[in-house]
């Protein structure tokens, strides 16, 4: 949880190194998102690249409101985002709930 605080707080180098040193990236929070999500809404392109880097395995996941991150990418408008989580492999043919 520690992951998500801080990129919900947007401290983005404080969230880069706590994923290079190893910390659960899969981790959600009360609605299910992980940090990957969060990062995707906050635009914080780098975080999402480092999340990837260690793993993919949250790549599509998604929260209780059945966004996955490129969903929360578009929603924000935010390109650069989305291309970061399509070139790492994102589905982008999910559907929201």
């Amino acid at each position: 949880m520690e992951l998500i605080s801080l990129v919900k707080s947007k401290k983005e180098s404080q969230a880069i190194n706590l994923i290079e040193n190893g910390v659960d990236t899969s981790c959600v929070d009360q609605d299910d998102k992980t940090a990957l999500q969060h990062a995707s809404t906050a635009g914080l392109v780098n975080v999402i690249i480092s999340i990837l880097e260690e793993s993919v395995l949250t790549l599509d996941s998604s929260g209780k409101d059945g966004k996955t991150a490129v969903h929360l990418a578009v929603i924000n408008k935010n390109i650069e985002v989305l291309v970061a989580l399509v070139t790492y492999g994102a589905n982008i043919n999910i559907l929201d709930k």
